[in-house]
């Protein structure tokens, strides 16, 4: 071929290429169809309709597992954790927080059960002071007569676990202290005599009494403050003014409104 044939074709093949000639390529995972390449040269996975593939071999579009408590992908759906173990599908065993109430029920050991440790002197006759005792306590600690109720409306209740009247006041004795133990001071103390062999804890599981009793093994309160021999019955109750003085003495059961009256004239 002469020179300027040759010339010629070479200025025709660069003008083919300047006016944008044709570029596509074979992708030959797609079965010989014609794709068009992407920028890093590599098929355009949108174009050929394929789905992308994490490492992870989750499918792109689908919806992302929550991640677990660890960080990482596979925790079920579901309530989240709480903070609690559980097992099985039941639910969840709950946190357990005292319902009790503030003035806890008595708890009841007889392993201390003894006479009272001192006896003072007095006369338990209405508008006298009554002897001051120390004594031991159905819960085993101890407790002082004097210091617990000075200057305060007291009530002292001699009872017995065998005394079935003891038994129908003692939810309207714990009722009228829960109810006036806050707003004016008002004490109980029981006094568990003439029961060296009776049941204290079924009778404290029933009455369910928060305030204080004290054993009197020998019935040495009891012979104590029995000046007038009324304490034969029981129960017996002592009722007494914030000045230590004794505002009357009832013998037997009380009903809750006999109770609230008493404590009327404290």
């Amino acid at each position: 071929m002469r020179a300027g044939g040759l010339a010629a074709l070479t200025s025709l093949a660069v003008l083919l290429v300047a006016c944008g000639g044709p570029t596509s390529s074979t992708n030959p995972v797609a079965g010989g169809a014609s794709t068009p390449l992407g920028a890093s040269g590599t098929p355009s996975a949108k174009a050929a309709g394929a789905s992308a593939v994490p490492s992870d071999g989750r499918k792109s579009g689908a919806p992302e597992p929550a991640a677990s408590a660890a960080g990482g992908y596979g925790a079920t759906s579901g309530p989240q954790a709480t903070g609690t173990l559980s097992s099985g599908s039941g639910p969840s065993p709950q946190a357990t927080t005292s319902t009790q109430p503030a003035n806890a029920a008595i708890v009841v050991n007889t392993s201390c059960r003894k006479p009272a440790s001192s006896v003072g002197t007095g006369v338990a006759l209405k508008g006298q002071r009554p002897p001051a005792f120390t004594g031991t306590t159905v819960d085993c600690n101890s407790l002082d007569f004097a210091s617990y109720t000075n200057g305060k409306p007291t009530l002292v209740s001699f009872f017995a676990s065998w005394c079935d009247p003891c038994h129908k006041e003692a939810a309207d004795l714990e009722a009228v202290y829960e109810k006036y133990h806050a707003s004016i001071s008002f004490q109980v103390v029981g006094v568990e005599t003439q029961d060296e062999s009776g049941n204290a804890s079924s009778f404290y599981k029933k009455a369910h009494w928060s305030f204080p009793a004290v054993y009197d093994d020998k019935e040495k309160i009891e012979k104590a403050w029995n000046t007038s021999g009324a304490i034969t019955t029981l129960p017996a109750s002592f009722w007494i003014h914030p000045d230590g003085t004794i505002s009357s003495i009832v013998i037997g059961e009380m009903s809750r409104s006999q109770m609230e009256s008493e404590i009327s004239k404290l």
